[in-house]
C-alpha cells in the first residue's frame, strides 16, 4: 500500500515537473529570440522610416542576405511582420495564463507545495499563534502523530 502511494506521489511530482518545464521553455530565454524586442525594434524603425522619402534606398537583412530596397517596398513589410509578432505575442500571453491556471489547479489538488512555500506559510501561521499567547517555540519543527 505505502509503495503504491509512494509510486503515485513521485508520478504527480514527475507529471508537475514537466507541466512547469514545458511552460518556462515556451518562453523565450535570450533577447535575439524575445518577440517582444522584435516588436520594439520593428516599430522603431517603422516610425523611423514613415518621414522618408519613399523612393529612398535602404537595406534589409532577409535570410541573412542584405538586400537594396526602397522605403516604399519595405515599410509595408516591416508593417506586416510586426502585425504578426503582435498576434504571436497575444498567443504566448493566452497559452502562459492557460498553463499557470492548469499548473496551480494541479497543484491544489494534489497538494503539491514548492520548496520554502509551506515554511513560509507555517511562519504565518505559527506568528499568529504566538501572538494569541497559544504556542510556543520549543516545539517547532517536530511532528506528533
Amino acid at each position: 500500500m505505502a509503495a503504491q502511494v509512494l509510486h503515485c506521489s513521485k508520478e504527480l511530482l514527475r507529471k508537475c515537473k514537466s507541466s512547469a518545464s514545458k511552460t518556462l521553455n515556451q518562453v523565450p530565454s535570450t533577447p535575439s529570440k524575445d518577440p517582444r524586442t522584435a516588436e520594439f525594434v520593428a516599430c522603431l524603425v517603422i516610425d523611423t522610416l514613415k518621414d522618408v522619402d519613399p523612393s529612398r534606398k535602404c537595406f534589409r537583412l532577409v535570410g541573412g542576405v542584405l538586400v537594396e530596397r526602397t522605403v516604399k517596398e519595405v515599410l509595408p513589410a516591416l508593417q506586416t511582420n510586426k502585425d504578426q509578432i503582435s498576434k504571436i505575442l497575444e498567443s504566448i500571453s493566452t497559452k502562459m495564463q492557460e498553463k499557470g491556471r492548469e499548473l496551480t489547479e494541479y497543484r491544489e489538488r494534489y497538494n503539491i507545495r514548492l520548496v520554502g512555500e509551506g515554511e513560509a506559510q507555517g511562519q504565518s501561521t505559527e506568528s499568529s499563534k504566538d501572538s494569541e499567547g497559544g504556542g510556543s517555540k520549543s516545539g517547532a519543527g517536530v511532528l506528533v502523530s
